[in-house]
């Protein structure tokens, strides 16, 4: 995995703790990027931008009523976020602004050649497509829980699976054929508490849902 993949991944791991509830690891995730990674300028500045995300997104989630729920400040922070140019920023930013507000629309803004000396500046809605499907079953379980996916075969050259557990430490990966599966996996060894599985294609995050151990 290059190192762009790993931070990418890292990221992407933050913001699933987070969304899923798990706050102090995902703060924690974030506090040790800087020291595992020596960040460039720009590095640094997505750092910030990604913490300063994090910290809105638990805002939301503290809120009785996400929808409303962010300050002006917050509101120009993520429009600020969406224009930096930065995919998965952008991503995130637009998705808090479309919680926040049902009826936002991202409508990215591209240069159109022109007869002109002024470029001219044309609106299209960015749409993100995944093909890949996956679903645990039971949940919660007990000892055992079934992993059934289906990821095209031409899609990714590589694809995995993590079980990171609510502090953020990986406990399984294995490595998973492309096509339609189902994967038994072993929990007995597991404390009860609730894991994050983590589907990984081509070193990038495709995808995370949340179990519950019960016993």
């Amino acid at each position: 995995m290059s190192r762009d993949h790993q931070l990418i991944a890292r990221y992407e791991l933050a913001s699933a703790q987070m969304e899923f509830g798990f706050s102090e690891a995902a703060n924690q995730t974030l506090e040790d990027i800087p020291t595992a990674y020596e960040l460039s300028e720009t590095e640094a500045a997505d750092h910030q931008k990604f913490t300063t995300l994090l910290g809105i997104k638990e805002t939301m989630m503290e809120s009785s009523v996400p929808v409303g729920c962010l300050s002006q400040a917050q509101t120009d922070n993520l429009m600020d976020y969406v224009e930096a140019n930065r995919p998965l920023i952008t991503a995130a930013a637009v998705a808090m602004l479309k919680q926040n507000d049902p009826d936002f629309v991202f409508n990215e803004i591209i240069l159109e050649p022109d007869t002109s000396s002024v470029p001219k500046r044309t609106r299209f809605v960015k749409g993100i497509e995944s093909n890949t499907i996956f679903k645990l079953y039971p949940n919660p379980a007990m000892d055992y829980i079934t992993l059934a996916y289906t990821v095209g075969e031409m899609e990714f050259h590589s694809l995995s699976i993590q079980i990171i557990d609510a502090s953020g430490r990986l406990l399984y990966s294995q490595d998973l054929p492309s096509g339609s599966f189902e994967r038994l996996l072993d929990l007995r060894e597991y404390p009860k508490g609730n894991y994050l599985l983590q589907m990984v294609g081509n070193g990038k995050t495709i995808g995370v849902d949340r179990f519950t151990k019960v016993r």
